[in-house]
């Protein structure tokens, strides 16, 4: 009988130990899971407050993915020349010292709604596929959106009401974007 107590509580320690086990690891997962969030908010933040440098925030979501969307057809040339103005840009106004000013007299309901609205339209980069071009060349391509004729802003409108026709998975969170 002795040795089918020790076997017992040898099965009990090893459940245990699994448990713990496993619990260890799904906290471990947790944490890593936060971690990528907070920093994809972090990067979405910094690509949302290059609307508000280049004050194009203003314009409706549709054009701006239908215009994000064309960044992807420069050529290298062009992207060169982006880079070298948003260079410019960036020397003047960093985008830390940018979001420094614009935050130093809201209070925290109104930091958040900020980063949020923020963090929402650095996610038009992602949608589109141009967070990955430099700081420098996203921040001079938004601000040549102020310099678009007429008929270029009817076009990026409906490039970008296509594109979101055909991607209904983003509907969600443009509606949102409009509220």
């Amino acid at each position: 009988m002795g040795s089918l107590e020790k076997i017992n509580n040898k099965i009990h320690k090893l459940k245990y130990n699994i448990s713990l086990f496993k619990s260890r690891k799904k906290a471990q997962e947790k944490s890593e899971s936060k971690k990528k969030r907070i920093e994809r908010a972090r990067k979405l933040l910094r690509l949302g407050i290059l609307f508000e440098m280049t004050s194009t925030d203003i314009y409706s979501i549709e054009l701006i993915i239908g215009y994000l969307l064309e960044l992807k057809e420069k050529k290298i040339y062009e992207i060169g020349a982006l880079k070298y103005y948003g260079n410019k840009l960036l020397t003047e106004n960093s985008i830390e010292k940018h979001d420094q000013k614009e935050v130093i007299f809201l209070d925290t309901k109104e930091k958040k709604k900020r980063n949020h609205k923020l963090i929402s339209l650095g996610a038009l980069f992602e949608i589109t596929l141009t967070d990955n071009f430099s700081i420098a060349v996203l921040i001079s391509y938004l601000e040549n959106l102020h310099s678009l004729k007429e008929k270029d802003f009817i076009f990026y409108q409906e490039n970008g009401e296509n594109y979101l026709k055909n991607r209904p998975a983003i509907k969600c969170q443009v509606n949102f974007l409009k509220s």
